[in-house]
């Protein structure tokens, strides 16, 4: 089994200090036995009942912002008795990694969640600013800024919303249903006709 590069291990190391005093890091493999990467879990974090994580070594590869690359690393949170969140999040590294697709502000995954049967109404991700982890903060290693974005599952709906108006809309619809970002059996926050 691989070990983390001096590289992961600091972003790990990161990820650690942050997310609690209950936490642990699994490695994840592809379907295809051709890539892994590492999640740090944290129980308990940032509530009781919850369990957050972060992905370490998708800063590796340079996502783009229209001519700007950017490093970023994926953070998310569901409540802890739902088994397989961790499965999705490790599941965006490798749409990322081996897809191609680009995971910055706004940008999202569709049907990763559906993959897994977690949820009736949640079937996709959306990556916004990681408003619940306001201690993550971009971090300088190795010569790489490194950027933190929160995945938040979303509906079929949510997501033609996103596709219509833009994450910042979203993000406002969010907030107007106060939506709980831990449920994953959330009902949408906005219906399409």
């Amino acid at each position: 089994m691989r070990q983390p590069d001096t590289f992961e291990l600091s972003v790990g190391r990161y990820a650690r200090e942050r997310l609690g005093a209950a936490t642990k890091v699994v490695r994840y493999g592809d379907d295809y036995g051709e890539r892994d990467m590492f999640l740090v879990s944290g129980a308990d974090f940032p509530d009781d009942g919850v369990t957050s994580y972060a992905t370490v070594g998708l800063s590796k590869i340079a996502q783009h912002v229209g001519e700007k690359q950017v490093h970023v690393e994926i953070l998310g949170a569901c409540a802890s008795d739902i088994d397989g969140f961790d499965n999705v999040i490790s599941s965006c590294v490798f749409e990322s990694v081996r897809n191609k697709t680009n995971i910055v502000h706004g940008s999202h995954v569709v049907d990763i969640i559906s993959q897994y049967s977690l949820s009736n109404t949640m079937k996709h991700i959306v990556f916004v600013s990681p408003f619940l982890f306001p201690e993550f903060e971009k971090i300088h290693i190795d010569g790489i800024d490194i950027y933190w974005l929160m995945a938040i599952p979303i509906s079929d709906d949510e997501l033609d919303f996103l596709m219509m108006h833009g994450v910042d809309a979203l993000e406002d619809e969010f907030e107007r249903a106060q939506i709980d970002i831990y449920d994953i059996q959330r009902a949408s926050c906005v219906t399409q006709p």
